[in-house]
């Protein structure tokens, strides 16, 4: 019997060490890549904070977006205009309205792919009025990014 036990438990110890090392030593999984990278930002006559919060904006939304399921053969750019970022003062509110729009660019920034608009409108209390512009401009960009998977299929 502990001729037995000498000759399973090398084997045991064997299976195990290569288990651990596989464990320890195997590659993270790759993370899966967009295949949609921000271009161009267009804000119009808007202040240059409206231009790097409209980035900040897309670049997060994109972060967020899952392209797990999209199996694009390429990659795209995305470029964005602020066309509209409005507000309109009531006596005690105010109404602000955004529209943004993205373009998908296939081929290097080449050829067209799609066009996506985004809309919101936020309202808030007129001392709030910055709130109500910068709740709009992430809603716009929400309601445009949230429809580039579908658009690359």
């Amino acid at each position: 019997m502990k001729a037995l036990t000498s000759i399973r438990l090398p084997k045991w110890c064997t299976a195990g060490a290569v288990a651990l090392g596989v464990a320890l030593c195997s590659a993270p999984l790759p993370a899966i890549e967009a295949p949609v990278l921000l271009g161009d930002v267009g804000v119009g006559k808007q202040t240059p904070e409206v231009r790097a919060r409209l980035r900040s904006l897309l670049r997060a939304e994109l972060s967020a977006t899952n392209f797990a399921q999209v199996k694009a053969h390429r990659h795209f750019v995305l470029s964005a205009t602020l066309e509209r970022l409005d507000s309109v003062l009531a006596a005690d509110s105010v109404r602000t309205t955004c529209v943004v729009s993205v373009a998908l660019l296939a081929d290097h920034g080449l050829t067209l792919h799609a066009v996506i608009r985004g809309r919101a409108t936020a309202e808030g209390s007129k001392a709030h009025a910055d709130g109500a512009q910068s709740d709009a401009l992430r809603a716009a960009v929400h309601s445009a990014i949230t429809r580039v998977p579908e658009a690359i299929r």
